[in-house]
């Protein structure tokens, strides 16, 4: 069983502000892990797949570049931890899923990029 968390009402928003999440400047506060990621793909306007996203702490410093991101979690209360720190300019952009990621919920959708940060 999943639920949607929080699902985007545009998948073309145009929200572009940088956003820094505390939990990530904590855990990584030169922003190594953000900025290696970042340097790897251009994320500009893809469609992003977020395996583990935890708290959303890295989704939401690539999410304002992305076209769409799906940040999949299995466990409930990271989710409800993300939700509650998603900046308001990426509501639209990112949908927070608690899904297990060996039956993904949307098999029919298509995504440019998979994130798996810490999940392996």
């Amino acid at each position: 069983m999943w639920t949607t968390r929080h699902t985007p009402t545009s998948w073309t928003s145009a929200a572009t502000a940088v956003w820094t999440c505390a939990v990530t400047t904590e855990l990584d506060p030169e922003g190594v892990e953000a900025g290696t990621l970042l340097a790897a793909t251009d994320f500009t306007g893809a469609r992003v797949l977020e395996i583990g996203c935890g708290d959303g702490r890295l989704a939401f410093r690539y999410a304002s570049g992305s076209g769409t991101v799906v940040a999949v979690e299995l466990d409930q209360q990271p989710i409800a931890k993300a939700l509650k720190n998603c900046p308001p300019h990426l509501r639209e952009r990112v949908a927070l899923v608690q899904a297990n990621a060996l039956a993904l919920p949307f098999r029919r959708e298509r995504f440019d990029i998979a994130v798996l940060a810490w999940s392996l």
